[in-house]
């Protein structure tokens, strides 16, 4: 299998212009790693230059220095937890940058953190690109109760192309699954559950819209009714 010759030309050309940027956005089970995967075999056979990074907190199947897919397929790359890390760690030859687990680049304990942890990593993916990079980022867009996940929605903000991919609802079959369940003992996590637990089919399911439950979830009736007597004399 090789590069298609459109996106082969692109990359081997992109010395001394911008790069891109592209985000894989989707829940888990849709194929995100899987399609990283294939891009790098794609790319190295070709003779492009590439480089794959995650968050080492992914130690799954193989372990942290591997890309895992849940269909078993995985491609050696190099872990870091910081995004400065990465950036130090790229090779000056380098035209492709494979990143897998954004959405892990935070810390749900203190905001702060959080905050200086995403904005540096739209630094150093900006900086890729600037330098004439492809810049390819996948991750989970939204968490476990449906809200934007770590860096992700900036990244998404700064894409020049965005791959939004679904799964299977493993409730009602639906191919619109772009939701990810936490499970507890085979039943839905509340709202108050950790936000970061790495996991695969034990504690994770993807779902649809509509099929999505996270119990203790503040109502919009709730929140409504808080800014209306809030916003009383």
């Amino acid at each position: 299998m090789v590069v298609p010759k459109a996106e082969r030309d692109y990359a081997q050309n992109l010395r001394g212009k911008d790069g891109k940027l592209r985000v894989i956005d989707a829940s888990m089970y849709a194929g995100k790693t899987e399609r990283l995967i294939t891009m790098a075999n794609r790319f190295e056979r070709s003779g492009i230059p590439t480089q794959a990074f995650k968050h080492p907190i992914d130690n799954r199947y193989n372990g942290p220095n591997t890309l895992n897919s849940h269909s078993g397929l995985s491609h050696p790359c190099e872990a870091y937890d910081h995004p400065f890390d990465v950036y130090l760690s790229i090779k000056p030859e380098t035209l492709v940058v494979l990143w897998d687990e954004a959405q892990f680049y935070t810390d749900p304990h203190n905001p702060e953190h959080a905050s200086e942890l995403h904005a540096t990593m739209i630094a150093v993916v900006e900086q890729l690109v600037h330098e004439g990079r492809l810049v390819i980022v996948a991750g989970l867009g939204l968490d476990f109760k449906a809200k934007g996940f770590g860096p992700m929605p900036e990244l998404l903000a700064h894409a020049s192309h965005v791959d939004k991919l679904t799964a299977i609802c493993a409730q009602c079959g639906s191919l619109e699954a772009d939701r990810t369940q936490r499970l507890i003992n085979g039943q839905p996590a509340p709202y108050n559950s950790e936000l970061i637990i790495v996991g695969a089919e034990e504690a994770y399911e993807a779902r649809c819209r509509d099929c999505h439950d996270v119990p203790g979830t503040p109502s919009f009736q709730d929140i409504l009714a808080a800014f209306v007597e809030e916003s009383q004399p």
